[in-house]
């Protein structure tokens, strides 16, 4: 479709860097020290739309850039124990965890309902003596 300056646009536009699928964007975090425990949480929730270059626009219809963009959730835990054996010993002890959940959504894409996802956990632990 033909867009002329000062008049409406027939078509629906996305919301340029609005929440991306309208998802509220959350960040939560949690920290807890007690003795020798310390632990934190942490969720994240967010992402954006996007709408891409001009010279995309003048390619692709203007339906294709309502839903792109990326969103992205983030969970991450870690819990600390600090331990004193004796006067010449102590201990440490880590573990933590971390997943990412990641959608993208490109307008150049073939169809608009393909989506790249993808999911990542890691895990790591660790004890160490320290004389």
């Amino acid at each position: 479709p033909q867009v002329r300056a000062q008049r409406p646009v027939s078509f629906n536009i996305s919301n340029l860097r609005g929440a991306y699928r309208d998802n509220t964007r959350h960040k939560l975090h949690l920290h807890y020290t007690h003795g020798g425990l310390d632990s934190w949480f942490r969720y994240t929730r967010g992402g954006t739309t996007a709408v891409g270059r001009l010279p995309d626009h003048l390619t692709s219809p203007p339906e294709s850039f309502l839903d792109a963009g990326f969103g992205y959730q983030q969970f991450s835990v870690l819990t600390q124990y600090k331990q004193e054996i004796s006067d010449s010993l102590r201990l440490s002890y880590r573990f933590s965890y971390d997943k990412l959940d990641a959608e993208i959504k490109d307008f150049r894409n073939i169809t608009p309902t393909q989506v790249r996802s993808y999911v990542e956990s890691e895990y790591h632990a660790r004890l160490m003596a320290d004389q």
